[in-house]
C-alpha cells in the first residue's frame, strides 16, 4: 500500500485526529462509514471534496465500500508523490483529474458491474436497508449521500428534492412503491438506486469515450 513513512509527522497526526473526529461517539470499529468520510476536513494547504466518485475509490484500495486509517495515510501519501508540487487554487481539479483516470482505466480493465457493486457496498455499509412488503428500501439520508457523491447538481442542474421526486416516481413506475403510501415518504427502493447507479456509470463511460478519454 506504499510507504506512509515518507508523510512528515504532522500529516499523520492530522489525518488521526480527523479519522477519530468524525467516526461516531464511543465506536470501537477501526474504520469510517462513507457518512463519515464526507465529514472528513482536507488540510489548508490541499483543499478538496471528499464527495468525489474517483477520490473515494481511489481511497478505497480494497473496495471493500469502508475506509481505513491504513486508506487515509495511503492516499496522502499517493497524493504527496503525484501533487506534491501543485498550487493550492488548483489541487483539487489535478486530485479529481488523477482519481478520474483511474476510475476510468477501472471501466476499461473491468466492467461497469464490478463498479456498481462497490457503489452499492460504499452505500450499503453505512445503514441497514427497511423491508416493506418484501421490497428492500433505503432512506433518503443514502439518497442524499448518492446525489452529493455523484455531483447531481453540477452534472445534472437537480436539486435534491428533485432527485428524491424522480427516483421515487421511477420505483413507482417499475411496481416498487406507491405515492400514495405516506409511509414510504422517506425511502427509496433499493432496486431503483442500484439502476440509477448502472445508468449513471454507463453514461458516465459514454461521455468519456465521446471525448476521447476511453477507446
Amino acid at each position: 500500500m506504499g510507504n506512509t513513512n515518507t508523510l512528515d509527522k504532522g500529516m499523520k497526526v492530522y489525518i488521526k485526529q480527523e479519522f477519530e473526529k468524525v467516526k461516531q461517539e464511543n465506536c470501537q470499529r477501526q474504520y469510517l462509514k462513507i457518512s463519515e468520510v464526507l465529514k472528513l476536513q482536507h488540510p489548508e494547504n490541499y483543499p478538496f471534496s471528499f464527495a468525489h466518485l474517483g477520490i473515494l475509490y481511489m481511497i478505497d484500495t480494497q473496495k471493500q465500500g469502508i475506509i481505513t486509517m491504513q486508506n487515509l495515510l495511503h492516499f496522502a501519501q499517493v497524493c504527496m508523490r503525484n501533487l506534491k508540487n501543485v498550487q493550492p487554487y488548483e489541487f483539487q481539479s489535478q486530485l479529481q483529474g488523477l482519481a478520474t483516470s483511474l476510475l476510468l482505466e477501472h471501466i476499461v480493465k473491468n466492467n461497469i458491474q464490478q463498479l456498481c457493486e462497490w457503489f452499492m457496498t460504499l452505500l450499503m455499509n453505512d445503514e441497514q436497508v427497511t423491508i416493506f412488503q418484501n421490497i428492500q428500501f433505503v432512506k433518503l439520508e443514502t439518497v442524499q449521500i448518492m446525489y452529493e457523491i455523484c455531483n447531481l447538481k453540477v452534472m445534472s442542474n437537480i436539486d435534491i428534492q428533485q432527485f428524491v421526486d424522480l427516483l421515487q416516481q421511477s420505483g413507482e413506475e417499475a411496481g416498487l412503491m406507491s405515492l400514495d403510501q405516506e409511509e414510504l415518504d422517506e425511502y427509496i427502493p433499493l432496486e431503483t438506486c442500484q439502476e440509477f447507479i448502472k445508468n449513471f456509470l454507463n453514461g458516465f463511460k459514454s461521455l468519456m469515450t465521446e471525448i476521447g478519454y476511453v477507446n
